[in-house]
């Protein structure tokens, strides 16, 4: 019997010996403040390295190197980005944790689904990077819905001997309209970049509906124009489909410079005094208030309901003209007090804007902001959809706010 006891004890020990390593190692360890803009190259708005589930039910994982470009996240082989393994659609694009896939210690699983293209798994190496992903594909996702059309159309073959038409699931956003033989298709048959084209109706014998694109000449061939031609089943869908594409003819590079939050704040990417002028970014004129709950930044770490307010501050003319000097960078904050009557005196603390590095979201109503100093402000919202109108404000602050910095 003591021969069982003493076995017990030293099994006990022993875990309990593990479990305290584990946690010595975990607070020895260094805080990993990776961040998605760092890597980015010309026009892409996020980089990194990530593992991709493969086929046999994510029992095959793939590393990739990931970038979000041209609004698309594209898969490559690996940074030196020359092969292209998948790309997904991001218009309509939604990005969660996993349920199919419990996390570990260093392993971090989220889904990006699509309602057409199916789902994507993806494996990241903290909880901070993921919530960076995600975070980057909603809101990104949500921003160009509204600019962007997706679905099946026809268009006509090329070839004398191939001039039928075939269905092709088809997507325009950003600058490209790129055509697959199925949505369900990892890369795009083919596609037209829309810059500087010629977008309008058309008619053909066969084809009620249609559209042509018609393409302006390289300047180093000097060909001839080379017309596309698509056609919808009804006219108020080519009216849609039209519209869109109009939009993406006009140059669009410079959204993307601003989508990117590096060139906002002044990240290099080979630019001058010409690219600099392209970066302005207007001054907000939203403003937010409300309860959300704040962690203590005590041992026992309690959530304490704190009333915030992000607004313009008070000195500052809430309509400036364009020829008004610009603002002080520190003069933006996140203020938040005891309660809501308390807000017309005493705060209990301010958020410096111009500090916060990334505000992300993770799980469905928490808010995270990592500063420049290596404070972390970890917020919650009541609801998912509260906690993502925060998220979107103080994202469009924070660019603004770095804009100004760069400027002074």
């Amino acid at each position: 019997m003591s021969t069982l006891r003493y076995a017990a004890y030293c099994t006990a020990c022993l875990v309990c010996l593990r479990c305290a390593i584990k946690c010595v190692d975990k607070c020895c360890e260094k805080r990993d403040d990776w961040d998605i803009h760092a890597e980015c190259l010309g026009t892409e708005t996020a980089a990194g390295s990530l593992k991709k589930s493969g086929a046999m039910g994510g029992l095959m994982w793939s590393k990739r190197y990931v970038t979000i470009d041209n609004n698309k996240i594209i898969c490559y082989a690996d940074q030196s980005r020359q092969v292209v393994k998948s790309e997904i659609v991001l218009v309509g694009a939604s990005a969660q944790a996993s349920t199919t896939h419990a996390d570990k210690e260093k392993e971090f699983y989220f889904v990006v689904s699509h309602p057409e293209c199916g789902t994507n798994e993806f494996m990241t190496r903290s909880a901070m990077r993921r919530a960076q992903w995600m975070s980057k594909i909603n809101n990104l996702s949500a921003a160009i819905t509204k600019n962007s059309i997706y679905g099946v159309i026809l268009k006509q073959q090329g070839g004398l001997f191939n001039s039928g038409w075939k269905e092709r699931w088809c997507v325009c956003t950003g600058r490209t309209l790129d055509w697959y033989e199925t949505a369900a298709d990892s890369l795009p048959k083919s596609g037209v970049i829309l810059t500087g084209a010629t977008i309008r109706e058309a008619t053909k014998a066969d084809q009620k509906f249609c559209i042509e694109i018609e393409q302006n000449p390289t300047k180093t061939t000097k060909k001839s124009k080379k017309k596309y031609f698509f056609a919808t089943l009804a006219e108020h869908d080519r009216a849609k489909w039209i519209e869109i594409m109009q939009a993406c003819t006009v140059e669009v590079e410079n959204k993307n410079m601003v989508d990117n939050p590096m060139l906002a704040a002044g990240g290099a990417t080979g630019g001058g005094e010409e690219e600099e002028e392209k970066i302005k970014v207007e001054r907000p004129t939203t403003s937010m208030k409300g309860i959300l709950e704040k962690k203590a930044t005590n041992l026992l770490a309690r959530w304490q309901k704190r009333y915030f307010v992000l607004q313009c501050p008070k000195e500052l003319d809430p309509t400036p003209s364009p020829t008004a000097p610009q603002p002080s960078p520190s003069i933006f904050f996140i203020w938040y007090y005891e309660d809501e009557a308390s807000a017309s005196k005493e705060y209990k603390g301010r958020i410096p804007i111009e500090n916060i590095l990334h505000p992300k979201r993770e799980g469905a109503t928490d808010l995270v902001f990592s500063m420049k100093d290596g404070r972390i402000y970890n917020l919650r919202a009541q609801t998912p959809q509260e906690a993502e109108e925060w998220l979107m404000e103080i994202d469009t602050w924070c660019t603004y706010v770095a804009s100004l910095a760069k400027k002074s």
